[in-house]
Parts: C-alpha cells; structure tokens; sequence
C-alpha cells in the first residue's frame, strides 16, 4: 500500500466515521521506512517478526504470535491471519475463526494480512483501480468488526509500490534480480544506486545491493506496478491508529484533525477569478527562485483580518437572537469569526475535510458543528449556509446572509 493508495482509502474511512489517534507528542503525518530492498519476502518479514535479519525457523504466524515484545505489550498470544485464511469455501465475507478472533475479549492483538494491492499489480491488463473501502472486501468486513467489537485499528504496510508510467528495463533479468532490485556487481547504470550497512547486510546477506532510484526503470518484465527500489513511493508507508465513533478515546491519546494536502483532492477550491485570455507568463526574474509550497507539512491558515461583514453581522440584532435562541448556545465568537473568514477567503466554499484541517478538529465533530451554524445562520429557513453532500462542500451565500441580517 503506497501513500497514494492510503490517502484514496483514509478519505473513505473518515468519511465512515473513522477518526485518526495519536499520543500528543506524536509526528504527523505518521508514518514508517521500509527496508531495503522493499520485497514482500523481507519487509513483510521483517514486519510481522519485527527484526532483521528474519527469523529462519517458523513461519509469519509463528514469528508474529510468539514475539516477547507483542507478548510484553498486549498481554496474552497475538493472532494473525493471512490471505489463505481470509477464504472460506461456500461463505461469504469473513470466516468463521477470523470473526471468533475479533470477536474474543481476551484476545488483545489480531493482526490480519490484506494482499490486494499487491495483487494487483501482478498483471499487465489495463483496468483502472480505485482504492474505496467498497472495493477491499476483506478490509471493509474487517473494519465492520472492529466497530462492532470496539477495536483500535493500526493500518500500516510492508512496502508501497510505483506504478508503470511508460518504464524501460535497465538490463536483461537475472537470476538474484528483482523488479527494481539487484545483488552489487558491475558499473552502475543510469537510475541506479548502491546501498551498504548492517541492515542491507540483514536483509540480503551481501555487503550491498543496488536499487532503482528513478520510477521509470525496471530489472523485469513489463507489470502494473514494482516495488524492491529506493522511491519514496516504495519505502515511505502509511502507519496510522484509527477508531471508530463507537470506541472511546485510549487514555493519554487524542482524537486528530483530518489530514489532508490542499493538492490531493481534485475538487479545487477557486480563490480568486482568472481571466485566462489575459494570462502573460511570469517575468524571468520571477521565474527563478521560487520556493514551492510545501507538500506534507502546509502551513495552518490563518484569516489575516476579518472583513466587515464578519464585524456587522456580529452586532446585528437579528444574529444576538439567533445566537440567544440556538439550542445547544452560540458558538464562541472567535470561532464563528475564524470559520466564516475561511469560507470568504474561498468565495463562500470549502470543503469538509479542509474546514476540519484548518480548524484542527477531528471529522467526526464537523458534521454537528455544520449543523449549529446552519441553525444559527439560516434565518426563516433560508439557505444561507447549505451543505452539499455530493461533494461534501459547505456554501455560504454572502448575498442571502447580508439581506436575512439586515447588513
């Protein structure tokens, strides 16, 4: 599972009601460093036994179930099921022992093993894939479970993978080598690069290895996607707590904001109009030397003043007696000024999970907080903040408020 594959799936568990949690010194975005080279047959080993070199004696099942530090942690032996297990002849959905396992009190810890994205990039065909939770049957009965057993979920995997954009193979296969992996030996060739030190030697036994560092070589034949190379897309991967809006808060957790990069959603948000005839190209000395936006960590917006109407409306007589009259009491000014700025930098539209990121709270508590404002807000029953669920957009429409309040 790659970062792009996560951000499609995490998008629907959120929008399910599912909330990330993290202790309050945590790093966010949370994630983990795969080894190298990043193969299922050494990050998931190294995964599921939680060392490297990967034990030689047992299986995964054995390795994850016996492990002194799970044992020390949770307390009693921990259960894992992989894609074998997941099939029951003649049953849909789960099977009867994965069910009895979450189901189990007493078992602290089920670890269960999801194999298709990795499925899916064996084959050269050309169907499109869309990573909803719909689409992952074993993941979505899995989900179903742990709300129902008020489960925490740790989602993570044992590598991400690059898909193929017009790739070209590097040389002629090899016995020792992988998609986008080989054993040391010989010049390196353009998109190549050597890697050495005890965790490679772990790994792979050899001094070194060389891994494709450019997402457009391969050592095989022509696929969907590859892994067992140095991309970020390969090695960086999603690590996340989850809990339902069925299961209480752990102690000295907390519930976080939605994150989301302004750049992931395809539903952009029009700042400003542009007139696209009239569009020059930036003068030289400013096409030089810009400093990008920063794509993981953007800045928190903060609304730089607040526009008059923001100030009038405040002071209406109308809005003290919706405020006077709300049934769970008027928010607190600065928030309904902090919120209502947002939607006027935008021209009156912002989506969900945006709002949520921009006012650090958890997607959960957006729905009721919509609610309060529209029962604020909507005067005589008239729209002036309505929310599209299709698009999971909040519109306010500035010309309706100012006349409802008299501006």
């Amino acid at each position: 599972m790659s970062q792009a594959v996560f951000r499609e799936l995490i998008s629907d568990l959120m929008r399910r009601n599912w909330v990330e949690l993290a202790a309050p010194a945590a790093d966010i975005p949370r994630t983990a460093l795969v080894a190298i080279p990043s193969i299922t047959e050494i990050s998931r080993g190294a995964l599921l036994s939680g060392q490297l070199p990967t034990p030689t004696k047992g299986s995964e099942k054995t390795d994850f179930s016996s492990n002194d530090r799970l044992l020390e942690q949770v307390g009693n032996k921990p259960q894992l099921f992989l894609k074998g297990d997941l099939v029951e002849a003649g049953r849909m959905g789960l099977p009867g022992t994965v069910t009895q396992a979450l189901a189990n009190g007493r078992c602290n810890l089920v670890g269960v093993v999801v194999n298709a994205v990795d499925d899916s990039l064996g084959s050269s065909d050309q169907t499109s894939y869309s990573w909803a939770l719909d689409k992952l049957g074993p993941l979505a009965e899995l989900m179903r479970m742990a709300s129902e057993t008020g489960r925490v979920v740790i989602l993570t995997s044992d590598h991400g993978h690059v898909l193929d954009e017009g790739s070209r193979l590097v040389r002629q296969p090899l016995a020792e080598t992988g998609d986008r992996y080989r054993l040391a030996g010989g010049a390196l060739s353009e998109g190549e690069m050597e890697f050495r030190g005890t965790r490679v030697r772990a790994a792979v036994g050899a001094d070194s290895v060389v891994a494709l560092a450019s997402p457009r070589r391969r050592y095989q034949g022509k696929r969907r996607g590859y892994h067992g190379g140095v991309c970020p897309a390969e090695l960086v991967v999603p690590c996340v707590v989850l809990r339902s809006s069925n299961t209480e808060v752990p102690k000295a957790w907390e519930d976080l904001p939605p994150y989301e990069p302004e750049w992931w959603s395809l539903r952009q948000e029009v700042l400003m109009p542009v007139n696209l005839l009239a569009e020059q190209p930036l003068p030289a000395h400013r096409r030089t030397g810009q400093k990008q936006a920063e794509l993981f960590n953007p800045p928190v917006e903060t609304p730089q003043g607040t526009s008059a109407w923001i100030e009038q409306l405040i002071a209406s007589s109308t809005y003290q007696q919706q405020a006077r009259a709300a049934v769970r009491g008027a928010p607190p000014v600065e928030q309904i000024k902090r919120f209502l700025a947002l939607l006027d930098q935008r021209n009156g539209r912002i989506q969900r999970g945006h709002l949520a990121q921009q006012l650090a709270m958890p997607l959960i508590r957006v729905d009721g907080m919509i609610q309060n404002y529209r029962r604020l807000l909507n005067v005589d029953g008239y729209d002036v903040l309505a929310y599209d669920q299709s698009s999971e957009t909040i519109v306010l429409n500035l010309e309706l408020l100012k006349n409802q309040f008299e501006l």
